[in-house]
């Protein structure tokens, strides 16, 4: 009997690239409320998930570090806020610091016009909003990015700036990394040389 063969699944969920990232902070910069693009960066410049983001406090400040226990893992992670993503050339300190004083309440890194905690189908919606707002309804195969994406685009950037992506995303093991890291197609089939 031959072994059985692992069926492959589909990807469901397009890839984000930085120009469309780009594109949506733009658009929630100029007419979302506050929080929504300071949201966006802080995901792309943290490559938290959704859950941990809502959580995020001032509080988790110590010691020029934003430290957390991570809601999915438990792992405990603590992020130099001299950590900078050159693609936007923005830092987590600048992140952090323009979450000062937005709205009332100074809590939450990230909260509603009240000070009250935003909820992670909160940040995804306003993320959905956004990416229709600049890219109209979504006509491809699958499912369009979500703000989940963010992650694995801050994985690739990071990974080209040589930052330890496994730690940063808190995997376990590096293949999890590894499938972050997946570009599906974004290159169109481009050649990767092998340098030497």
């Amino acid at each position: 009997m031959p072994p059985a063969r692992v069926p492959v699944a589909k990807t469901a969920r397009e890839r984000l690239t930085l120009e469309a990232w780009q594109a949506i902070a733009d658009y929630a910069l100029k007419h979302m409320p506050p929080w929504v693009h300071r949201m966006l960066v802080i995901a792309l410049i943290t490559g938290l998930r959704r859950g941990d983001l809502v959580r995020l406090q001032f509080d988790d400040i110590r010691d020029d570090h934003l430290q957390l226990c991570l809601q999915k893992t438990g792992i405990l992670l603590r992020l130099p806020l001299a950590l900078r993503m050159e693609a936007i050339d923005m830092s987590l300190h600048d992140a952090v610091e323009a979450c000062r004083g937005y709205s009332r309440g100074t809590v939450f890194l990230l909260r509603k016009s009240t000070g009250a905690q935003l909820s992670p189908d909160s940040l995804s919606a306003r993320f959905e909003t956004a990416r229709e707002a600049v890219f109209g309804k979504y006509t491809g195969e699958g499912k369009p990015s979500s703000l989940h994406e963010c992650r694995s685009l801050a994985e690739r950037l990071y990974r080209d700036q040589g930052i330890n992506t496994q730690r940063l995303l808190g995997h376990a093991h590096q293949r999890m990394t590894d499938v972050y890291n997946s570009e599906r197609g974004l290159t169109g089939g481009q050649w990767k040389t092998l340098e030497l």
